[in-house]
């Protein structure tokens, strides 16, 4: 395995343990324990657990910010564009709900990195770029209220996710949960 390969695994794996154990609690021999590394690998690609905690928030992000980019390079979304970029945005928060609740803290002790503001930026113009498809008329004002409702609305189920089992109706699938909440949120907007 190359360095590269060898660094994603090593992300990847922070990804998965911070879905279920919170990031101020997470270890570097369990890192390296569940990612099949040494310690000596992990310090040697990252140097330091915060090296590695901020290039794993990084390597997450810049995901999901193709996404974000992929939207705003369409010109005209169809509703069922919007719908599958909707799943595809809410999926992605599903992979790792730790992410979020981690970048909460992390804003509270360290503030705001350019690249976090960014990141930021291209989320709500992205969004906007979609609630606009919808309703062009949406007036400048709104569009900043609306912007910040739908992000949030698509974030945050994925803080509630081993909740779904006891709120989900029976026999409805997480797939269709999540078609059923996409489709009245984009009616919504």
């Amino acid at each position: 395995m190359n360095s590269s390969e060898a660094k994603k695994v090593i992300l990847n794996t922070v990804i998965e343990l911070i879905s279920s154990k919170p990031l101020s609690k997470l270890t570097i021999r369990e890192i390296a324990s569940k990612s099949g590394m040494n310690v000596a690998a992990i310090n040697y690609h990252f140097g330091s657990k915060e090296i590695l905690l901020n290039e794993t928030m990084k390597y997450y992000w810049s995901s999901l910010c193709r996404i974000y980019e992929k939207i705003m390079t369409e010109k005209n979304l169809s509703p069922q564009t919007i719908h599958a970029y909707c799943k595809e945005i809410m999926y992605f928060y599903y992979r790792s709900n730790g992410i979020l609740r981690s970048e909460q803290s992390l804003f509270s002790e360290h503030g705001m990195d350019e690249d976090t503001k960014q990141r930021i930026e291209l989320q709500f113009n992205a969004i906007s770029h979609l609630i606009l498809s919808i309703k062009p008329q949406t007036r400048k004002e709104d569009l900043v209220v609306k912007s910040v409702r739908f992000i949030s609305t698509l974030a945050h189920p994925a803080l509630f996710v081993e909740l779904y089992d006891n709120i989900a109706p029976k026999g409805i699938s997480m797939d269709e949960f999540l078609d059923h909440y996409i489709n009245d949120a984009i009616e919504n907007i």
